[in-house]
């Protein structure tokens, strides 16, 4: 008899510690997109061999990976525009110009102007891949480099 109420104390004990210290909102949005984020992955490495289904989800990872690194702000730009903010966010010129070329050879390939070998294939699938991974480029969270102001680094800062 008396377990019942035991049994339903700890049980409201653990729903309310799991609301006060479980994962939050921003937690669990950014375990979602890394699991969209590896589902695409797989699916373009199945598709790496034949090249079925290969472009249209390295497409589809890059633009979700810029858009999430320019942040809200990056919605529904163009390619150029998200390209100029993502440059004004930190994202280096390199990078910038990596990711122009690979979503390029998504388009010329997903619209039949190009078709590529699997090795040329795995060649993006990496670059994608370092890209995703870099601590400067297309990770969440990267840290913000402003922009480099020729001005201030031909004078000496003075306090």
């Amino acid at each position: 008899m008396a377990g019942a109420p035991v049994l339903l104390a700890l049980g409201t004990a653990a729903n309310a510690l799991w609301r006060r210290f479980g994962p939050d909102e921003h937690s669990q949005a950014a375990a979602a997109r890394a699991a969209k984020q590896r589902e695409l992955l797989a699916q373009a490495e199945r598709g790496l061999a034949s090249g079925d289904g290969f472009y249209p989800a390295l497409a589809q990872l890059l633009q979700a990976a810029a858009v999430e690194r320019a942040g809200p702000e990056g919605e529904g730009l163009p390619r150029h525009a998200l390209l100029a903010l993502l440059a004004r966010k930190g994202v280096s010129s390199a990078d910038c110009d990596r990711l122009r070329d690979l979503l390029d050879r998504c388009d010329a390939a997903r619209f039949g102007s190009r078709g590529e070998s699997a090795s040329e294939r795995e060649v993006a699938l990496r670059t994608t891949r370092e890209l995703l991974t870099s601590s400067t480029a297309l990770k969440p969270g990267a840290p913000v480099r402003p922009p480099r102001n020729s001005q201030s680094e031909d004078r000496p800062h003075r306090p």
